[in-house]
Order: structure tokens, then sequence, then C-alpha cells
């Protein structure tokens, strides 16, 4: 979300169903929405990677990330991750139910050579 988006966004709240927030830096204003302005909306954190452990979190950041995190995530209503260690890793972090699972990644299926 960019500074242009938050006008329309604040100006719409209150019709949405559903806030689909992808990765840690948009859970803020889906939570936010959520707890203050829209408590019907049901908000989902999609989270593409395991957040809190990615290399450009560092030091405080990386703390104040995964306490964040840890708060914001019991107020959500789904958690989806890309991968069944990630969807185990939050379940056990934070004691949620076990996160829907998403894979961003084709199958693995053997080429035949063409003759």
């Amino acid at each position: 979300m960019n500074s242009s988006t938050v006008p329309l966004v604040i100006k719409n709240y209150r019709h949405f169903d559903v806030i689909h927030c992808h990765d840690l830096n948009t859970l803020p204003i889906g939570v936010a929405i959520k707890l203050f302005f829209n408590k019907k909306v049901k908000v989902v954190y999609d989270a593409h990677e395991y957040e809190t452990e990615t290399v450009y979190l560092k030091g405080v950041e990386r703390i104040l990330a995964k306490a964040f995190e840890r708060i914001s995530i019991r107020k959500v209503d789904a958690v989806i991750t890309v991968s069944e260690s990630i969807a185990s890793a939050y379940r056990k972090l934070y004691n949620i139910k076990k996160p829907f699972l998403v894979k961003n990644y084709p199958y693995y299926c053997k080429v035949q050579k063409k003759r």
C-alpha cells in the first residue's frame, strides 16, 4: 500500500468484507481497521515467507516485527502460508490453529524429450 491509496482505504473501510494482508508490512492497517472501525471485517494474514526471519529484518526492527506479529496474528481470522514447515512454525510459535497452505510453486514433473 502506498500513500496514494490510504485515503481510498480510509474512505471505504466500512464496506469491506475481507481484508487480505499480504505479508507483515500490510498487516497493521488490516488489524487497525478491524479493531477500531469495522469489527465485522474478516482479516486474512498471508505470510509469503517466514516473515520475521527474513534477511531484511535485523536487530531492534526484527524484535519489534516479532512482537507485532505475535500480537496481530491473534486478531486475524485466518493465516495462509506457502509451505508446511512455515505453517508448522507459526502454529507452534503463536499457538494458533494450523494455517492454510497455498503453495506458490509448481509441482515437479519430468518432461519427456520429444523424439
